[in-house]
C-alpha cells in the first residue's frame, strides 16, 4: 500500500484522495477513485491540470495552489482572546479576530456565510457592536 506524503485530518477524505504531480509546467491533479470526490473550483474531476492559485476542495478541506515563490498574506494574529461574543486563543481564532477588528473599523456592507451554529450571528454582533 502506497503512503501519502500529506495526510489531512478530515473524515471525509480518503485514504488516497488525491496524487498531485508537480511538473515544469504546472501541476497535474488525479482523483484515484476517492469515495466523496475531489473539485476544483466547485467542479468535480477526476483529472486536470490545475492553475496557480485554484483552489481544490478534498472533502471538508480547501488547498489552495500557490506558485512557489509567491507571497501568500498571512493574517497577523490578534492579541486579543476575545471579541464580542466571541472567544479563543487559538491561531485561528485570532486570525478571525483579526479580519472582525478590520471590519470594525469599515464602512462597507459586510455578508457573512456559512454552515448553521458557525458564529455568524456573533460574528455581526461583534461587527456591529465595535464598529460604533
Amino acid at each position: 500500500e502506497a503512503t501519502s506524503d500529506i495526510v489531512l485530518p478530515d473524515r471525509s477524505v480518503s485514504r488516497q484522495h488525491l496524487v498531485l504531480e508537480v511538473r515544469e509546467d504546472g501541476v497535474r491533479a488525479v482523483d484515484p477513485g476517492s469515495r466523496n470526490g475531489s473539485f476544483c473550483e466547485g467542479m468535480r474531476f477526476s483529472e486536470l491540470e490545475v492553475r496557480p492559485g485554484a483552489t481544490l476542495t478534498l472533502g471538508t478541506t480547501e488547498l489552495k495552489l500557490v506558485p512557489e515563490g509567491e507571497k501568500t498574506r498571512a493574517l497577523p494574529l490578534s492579541s486579543r482572546s476575545s471579541f464580542g461574543g466571541l472567544v479563543g486563543n487559538s491561531r485561528r481564532m485570532r486570525e478571525v479576530f483579526t479580519l472582525l477588528e478590520r471590519l470594525a473599523q469599515g464602512e462597507s456592507d459586510v455578508l457573512i456565510q456559512g454552515e448553521t451554529g458557525t458564529g455568524k450571528e456573533l460574528c455581526a454582533e461583534a461587527i456591529h457592536t465595535h464598529g460604533m
